[in-house]
């Protein structure tokens, strides 16, 4: 079946982005104000390790997501390395079911994995940081907190399965819907004294909020629910087989994520060691800045996945080319318009706020061009993913290394402080992945950069006049 993007699955990306964003920035004064300093120490404890739990996902969802995708554009089989060229667009609901039961299955395995350990090793831990006058209370908000965890790992099979055939916008309302609850019940429940328990039972409504949303969105979309009940078991693919075969790339997308880490939120630690603590923060909020940038930049570009592996398993190179041309151009254009932005009204505003806290030019035109080496080039990279390929991953654990070495000499032997933190990492990526990976991509397309940024500029000006 083909899958297109349309307006408002562009539009329900930004709005979950952002109403996200809106939850965390409204419940952030509630927190402080409803706990005491201690407790709200211990609240942002909670949130690392539920981002280090997370983790246990390891690249399953991504790599679901796009096998998922090949099942609903008519692939026959699916296969560790490359794809099954469909001959037919029909939905090839027998190996759709075979997948799904196997990504159930996986998630299950996952998120109870994660789950004893956050009610064994992680309860210990909690109970060993807070007073024991205090330890009861800590106890239940971690055991809520930790199951919104579990919920949250296992049925986020639901953004692969909605992602995957292409429900963009039933995703983002499903993540949506679900924040609304979290802030309606957390802002209840600490207006009734709850404290931090209230705030991780809403944290544990979101999960399951998400859960019911997803559920019914899924299975009503399409009818895929009814059409799933009726098709035959034609398929005779195990549940270890479609393991082995999602896992030569899900590892693999693992690494990837980490890799991008590394580059990224890694440096932060590694500069409190040659910097000052006031430079080590201007550093840090710098990158969170223009991270938020490359962040809605890459949205449109992230919303058009589905769509990319759609034309490419069915061989509609055109469609290939003009979806991939319009989205990189965009990202482009919004990334630099929002850099400036930030530059021109972002910084003074900040500046404003705090007159002695300043973040020079310097520095922040530093973490942008970084940033864009990294967002930019991970465009190009992820063609290669919607093909089933990861062929970039050493390359990509390499660089983050080299990254990481040329930094430390910058700041350990010539004393550059913040400018060379920023400069190994953009050397180390300048070297290879910036300009190979576009060049390898340009090559298959059988297109050049030119071509490509002009076919772009004429996609977007015809969907503006649209």
């Amino acid at each position: 079946m083909n899958i297109s993007i349309k307006k408002r699955d562009v539009l329900w990306s930004y709005g979950s982005m952002a109403l996200t964003m809106a939850v965390n920035l409204l419940l952030l004064p509630l927190y402080i104000y409803f706990f005491t300093p201690d407790m709200v120490g211990l609240w942002y404890v909670f949130i690392s390790i539920g981002s280090i739990a997370l983790l246990f996902d390891f690249g399953f969802s991504i790599t679901f997501a796009r096998n998922i995708t090949y099942c609903w554009s008519g692939a026959q089989e699916l296969k560790a390395k490359h794809v099954a060229f469909s001959e037919s667009k029909e939905v090839n609901f027998s190996l759709l079911k075979a997948v799904l039961k196997a990504c159930q299955s996986i998630y299950a395995i996952l998120g109870g994995s994660a789950l004893v350990l956050m009610y064994t090793l992680g309860m210990y831990y909690i109970g060993s940081l807070v007073s024991p006058s205090s330890r009861w209370e800590a106890y239940i908000a971690w055991a809520a907190y930790g199951f919104g965890i579990f919920l949250n790992l296992y049925y986020s099979y639901y953004i692969s399965f909605l992602r995957g055939v292409g429900a963009i916008t039933l995703a983002n309302k499903s993540i949506v819907y679900a924040r609304l609850l979290q802030m309606v019940f957390t802002i209840i429940l600490l207006l009734l004294g709850f404290g931090i328990i209230g705030a991780s039972i809403g944290y544990l409504i979101y999960g399951l909020g998400f859960k019911l949303f997803g559920h019914r969105y899924f299975y009503k979309y399409e009818h895929i629910g009814e059409k799933l009940r009726f098709a035959t078991n034609l398929v005779t693919t195990s549940t270890a087989d479609i393991f082995r075969t999602i896992w030569y790339n899900a590892w693999r997308d693992g690494i990837v994520s980490i890799s991008n880490y590394i580059l990224t939120q890694a440096t932060i630690i590694i500069s409190s060691f040659y910097l000052s603590l006031a430079q080590t923060g201007m550093y840090s909020i710098a990158i969170q800045l223009t991270t938020a940038v490359a962040v809605v930049a890459s949205t449109l570009y992230n919303t058009y996945q589905p769509a990319f592996q759609n034309a490419y398993i069915t061989k509609d190179q055109p469609r290939l080319r003009e979806l991939f041309s319009f989205s990189v151009t965009l990202f482009i254009v919004i990334y630099w318009v929002g850099i400036f932005g930030l530059w021109l009204v972002g910084l003074p505003l900040l500046n404003m706020i705090k007159p002695n806290f300043v973040i020079s030019d310097t520095v922040l035109w530093g973490a942008s061009i970084m940033q864009f080496v990294i967002y930019y080039r991970n465009c190009y990279t992820s063609y290669f993913s919607c093909t089933n390929r990861i062929i970039y991953v050493k390359s990509f654990i390499l660089s983050s290394a080299i990254g990481l070495v040329i930094s430390l000499a910058f700041m350990e032997l010539f004393d550059l402080g913040i400018l060379g933190l920023l400069g190994g990492i953009i050397l180390s990526q300048l070297m290879y992945n910036s300009w190979y990976w576009p060049y390898k991509t340009h090559k298959e397309m059988e297109m050049s950069w030119i071509e490509s940024i002009v076919k772009g500029i004429d996609s977007v000006l015809g969907r503006i006049k649209k």
